[in-house]
């Protein structure tokens, strides 16, 4: 009752004082810590330890009264470093100009803490303007910090994400090696990236015509030409090094060309990474010195890591290390040749690439490889990289392509039986998940598809005579791929009224929407099984009376399930149902 009685005036006081009492406490805890701290150092220490609780008030308190008679950049690079983490840009800034009100001297890495967070704020076009403006302070000769190659990054990357690219142009004008503000791998490989992220922007491209899309991306092409002639030649003299970064921005840039540009693309690769060109027929006079011992375990001897060092392999040319290939560079070796339709290709290069430079491939690497086997219908290889691979790399895209390379691969006789590997792992796989992985109802139709499909060596003993052989075998494939798919159809179907949204609740638009999609899988598989019964059924191709009544009673449960969800009239009163055994709520009924 006493709480009840207290006025909006009384609660507003309590939370007056208890602000206090907290202020007081914080205010005593930074003196009593600053007796014992003198050091900048330790200071620092102690302001990072105190942010990783979660006290950023305190820290900042603490910060403030020691920059009365000490220099504390580092602590004040903490504090700002804090707020970049948790995308207040605004923030790190607002502590930026107090720290310069307090007399204390940013550093190299405070500015470099600012463009960085700048890079990665949660509005690019805002923070074009206010990394500018702070990397053109540092360009003043009264500037205690000069800006070098850390810095001119930076603020490249945030024009870059903003799609500014006049203003990341003016930028990059600013380099200068004399001054520290070298040009490095990332820099070009940050400008590349925006130029063609800038002409694939969707936006702008909703408004243009189809040729003004492919003028844009020719013109587009032009200029990151024009800046990889300057990388060849820095390269070719020995000031830049190239890593896999850049060059695969600029194959990329080719690959968006036109058929003589993506030519080039292997030929790129030959040259700055020493990657064999396997389609060459007549290769260069130093084609065998740069196919040397020096690429074999090349990729395994770095690892995986983008910070790996360059490692140097020999060359008819001084000063130069090519770039090392790992798996960026044989995604979009692969994604080139796809493209090209040159499967077969890509395949040597993957073997090139695994077994040879000792790459250990990702998991967009394995599904591009079963891309490829789903374009060339090898569904052997297919099932065999869905068996090697860990639950963790798998996604159920993968599952889809090896099942569509045993659809594409309907003459081999062994197309089924590799469907039903491919489909025991992922089964064993959603198993293996404890819920946590849901089963692909999309990858159970492509599997029906292949026991429909595959029957090319029924055809062939049918035309050897043997109409009737023929026919019973082709029955028992229908039926196994009917019963091979039921178990996970019935979990699936069974996990989807689970999560049926309950009579008189008001599920989201796209709880809603996802459930109807669902719905709609499942009436497509169930209607594609009920057809594959009724084709053995009435075409009596199974012998064994048995297992053809265990198929009409898995029709009957089919039918009733999709009558269920399709039928309106079954909806209506099934609706009736819930409503008369749902107790109604005050208020509701007819008067």
């Amino acid at each position: 009752m006493k709480e009840a009685r207290r006025s909006p005036r009384d609660t507003d006081n309590a939370d007056d004082v208890a602000e206090k009492n907290r202020k007081r406490k914080m205010d005593w805890a930074v003196d009593q810590h600053l007796k014992h701290m003198d050091d900048p150092y330790n200071i620092a220490q102690h302001v990072e330890a105190t942010l990783k609780k979660g006290r950023f008030d305190e820290a900042l308190l603490l910060v403030q009264r020691s920059s009365k008679d000490k220099q504390v950049a580092v602590a004040w690079n903490h504090l700002i470093e804090y707020k970049v983490r948790d995308k207040s840009v605004n923030a790190a800034i607002k502590l930026f100009n107090d720290m310069k009100k307090r007399g204390q001297q940013p550093n190299d890495r405070t500015y470099t803490i600012l463009l960085t967070g700048c890079a990665k704020s949660l509005d690019p076009k805002a923070a074009v303007p206010k990394a500018v403006a702070i990397y053109n302070s540092l360009l003043k000769e009264n500037s205690a910090v000069r800006a070098n190659s850390f810095h001119l990054n930076a603020v490249l990357q945030v024009c870059g994400r903003a799609g500014d690219v006049d203003a990341m142009f003016s930028i990059a004008e600013t380099a200068d090696a004399r001054a520290g503000r070298k040009t490095t791998a990332y820099t070009y490989t940050t400008i590349i990236n925006a130029l063609r992220f800038e002409a694939e922007n969707p936006e702008k491209q909703r408004s243009q015509s189809l040729q003004e899309i492919l003028d844009t991306m020719a013109q587009m092409v032009k200029r990151c030409k024009a800046i990889w002639e300057e990388v060849m030649r820095n390269w070719r003299k020995g000031t830049l090094e190239l890593d896999e970064d850049l060059v695969c921005a600029m194959a990329r840039v080719l690959l968006l060309g036109d058929k003589k540009d993506q030519a080039n693309i292997i030929p790129l690769l030959e040259e700055t990474m020493s990657v064999r060109d396997l389609a060459c027929k007549n290769p260069a006079k130093d084609h065998a010195l740069r196919m040397n011992e020096g690429m074999k375990g090349i990729a395994a001897a770095v690892g995986t890591a983008g910070s790996a060092q360059q490692k140097a392999v020999p060359s008819t040319k001084p000063r130069i290390n090519y770039a090392i290939p790992r798996s960026n560079t044989l995604s979009l070796v692969l994604t080139t040749l796809l493209q090209n339709r040159q499967a077969k290709l890509a395949v040597q290069y993957w073997n090139l690439f695994v077994y040879y430079y000792g790459l250990e491939p990702d998991s967009d690497n394995w599904n591009q490889l079963l891309r490829i086997y789903e374009r060339n219908g090898s569904s052997r290889d297919a099932a065999k990289v869905v068996q090697k691979l860990p639950d963790e790399m798998l996604v159920p895209i993968m599952y889809r392509r090896a099942l569509s390379a045993c659809v594409n691969d309907k003459m081999n006789q062994k197309a089924f039986e590799n469907a039903t590997a491919v489909l025991e792992r992922m089964t064993a796989h959603v198993a293996a998940s404890k819920g946590t992985t849901p089963l692909d109802v999309r990858a159970l139709h492509i599997y029906l598809k292949v026991g429909l499909s595959s029957n090319f060596q029924f055809r062939q003993v049918a035309k050897s005579g043997e109409v009737e052989e023929a026919r019973r075998a082709y029955g028992e494939q229908l039926a196994a791929a009917v019963n091979n798919i039921w178990a996970p159809f019935t979990s699936a179907k069974d996990a989807m009224l689970k999560k049926k949204p309950k009579a008189g609740g008001k599920p989201s638009s796209k709880t809603s929407q996802m459930h109807g999609f669902a719905v709609k899988e499942l009436i497509e598989i169930a209607r594609n099984m009920i057809s594959a019964v009724d084709k053995i059924v009435n075409e009596n191709r199974l012998a064994d009376e048995e297992a053809v009544e265990a198929l009409k009673q898995k029709r009957n449960k089919l039918n009733r399930f999709v009558v269920e969800f399709t039928d309106p009239n079954q909806q209506k009163e099934e609706d009736l149902v819930v409503t008369k055994n749902t107790p109604m709520k005050d208020g509701e009924g007819v008067m």
